[in-house]
């Protein structure tokens, strides 16, 4: 009996014209859409395609009133209403699309700050430091946002991270006013170029000095931990030169970085 030879398995060549035909489909809206929006040249048509765009990703722009807007985000479901109605953590804060928005609420969050500071705790302690370069502790703009910069020499005794009972009082009193801030928190420990002196190392110490002002923020203060990060840089940011002790003194802080986006 013969036995007959096996024949080949069949073997598709043509497999990449799916993807092919995908991308020239693709190809072919986009250019269906840019045609149209030339032949009509008129801004209100663009509008409308830019409007259909956009909300068919639920990104509504935020130049179009909302008496305009007719995309699927209000006629249907979204192209990731799906996705957006599944996730398990809501986000947090608000973002403000516009600085003509944002920047008043943080010019008058920040005008809050300085005011309990200067009121909780007057004009900064020349004894502390001798200097010009900067005062104890203060508050000024940065992008999306502002900082309180707080002098290490407030705060904790030389190579402790743990806040000294004196200043517990008045980080739980900033905390109680950045609490109700719509933004979210970065505490940065920052240290000068000398050798700690004890067990740990800059970066360590950095870390845990802010570590030990987050934990105040989140279990005394109740910050949500969620809006709450924490950095350690040891002497990688100087406010000023290290080679004088009055530098140094300046260096060694702690920032509180409040931030909008």
């Amino acid at each position: 009996m013969a036995i007959k030879p096996k024949c080949p398995a069949f073997e598709n060549h043509e497999r990449w014209l799916v993807s092919y035909a995908d991308m020239v489909t693709l190809l072919f809206a986009v250019f269906v859409v840019l045609y149209a929006i030339q032949i009509a040249g008129q801004k209100n048509q663009i509008e409308k395609v830019a409007v259909s765009l956009q909300e068919s990703f639920n990104t509504p722009l935020g130049d179009i009133p909302t008496d305009r807007r007719g995309g699927p985000g209000e006629l249907g479901v979204g192209v990731f209403d799906y996705f957006r109605g599944e996730m398990l953590v809501k986000p947090v804060i608000k973002k403000y699309r516009r600085s003509e928005f944002a920047n008043p609420i943080i010019d008058k969050d920040l005008e809050s700050v300085q005011k309990l500071i200067d009121k909780t705790l007057g004009k900064p302690d020349k004894q502390i430091v001798k200097s010009t370069a900067g005062d104890v502790i203060s508050v000024s703009r940065v992008e999306k946002g502002f900082k309180i910069v707080l002098l290490s020499t407030l705060l904790f005794e030389p190579g402790q991270y743990k806040i000294n009972q004196k200043s517990y009082q008045n980080i739980k009193r900033i905390g109680d006013l950045i609490k109700t801030i719509d933004a979210r928190f970065l505490i940065e420990g920052h240290s000068d170029n000398l050798p700690s002196s004890n067990d740990y190392s800059n970066w360590e110490l950095s870390a845990l000095r802010a570590t030990n002002i987050a934990k105040i923020l989140m279990d005394d203060v109740g910050i949500d931990p969620d809006r709450i990060g924490i950095a350690g840089y040891a002497d990688r940011h100087p406010r000023a030169a290290n080679n004088t002790t009055e530098g140094r003194a300046l260096n060694r802080r702690v920032e509180i970085q409040v931030k909008y986006d």
